[in-house]
């Protein structure tokens, strides 16, 4: 199945499930995409689920800090930047440092600091190649054809992973990043903690 419309996938699944007979107890879905076609699927089958347009601005890094932003969260200073032509951070307004990311990747694909602007050009130029490698375009992401860039935080950086039920939040992993991100590169090294 592919999910570039997370709509028409949901509504396959949901067909093949009215029309076997089965009884479907849980949705589990791996990876970015097949998640939001899950949440309509859910949705169909009367499950409890995350709403499809949650899911959806978790994908986007963009989306996802404007809904921080939205909800009156504190993030960095945040804009979508064009990958063509080549930016010009100056005309911009961009200070330093920053972080330059794909909208869509994960596991800190394409995920760069640059401290001016020199390090900016080149990290835009390295964004651009990731996101025309052949392996990306395959992948039909959305929006290839830019990235966002934020004021860079110092500090340590988690991941959580959590489950959130009727407003109780339980935290199932916490992931240290053993390697801070002081540039220009994010290496994928990771402490896993699990709790109970």
């Amino acid at each position: 199945m592919h999910f570039e419309s997370a709509e028409s996938a949901a509504y396959t699944v949901l067909e093949k499930t009215r029309h076997g007979g089965e009884r479907v107890d849980g949705i589990l879905a791996l990876g970015d995409r097949p998640a939001v076609a899950a949440a309509y699927v859910a949705r169909g089958l009367g499950m409890t689920y995350n709403h499809p347009a949650a899911v959806e601005a978790c994908r986007s890094k963009l989306r996802m800090r404007e809904v921080f932003r939205d909800a009156g969260l504190l993030v960095p200073w945040f804009r979508a930047v064009a990958l063509q032509p080549a930016p010009e951070p100056a005309l911009l307004g961009i200070s330093y440092p920053c972080v330059l990311k794909p909208l869509s990747l994960s596991a800190s694909t394409g995920v760069i600091r640059a401290n001016n602007r020199e390090e900016f050009v080149a990290a835009a130029a390295r964004v651009r190649r990731v996101l025309q490698s052949a392996e990306i375009l395959a992948s039909r992401e959305a929006n290839l054809d830019q990235m966002i860039v934020e004021g860079y935080i110092p500090g340590r950086e988690v991941a959580v992973e959590g489950l959130l039920t009727d407003g109780e939040f339980r935290v199932l992993a916490i992931f240290d990043k053993a390697d801070p991100l002081q540039g220009p590169f994010l290496r994928r090294r990771f402490t896993l903690r699990l709790r109970d």
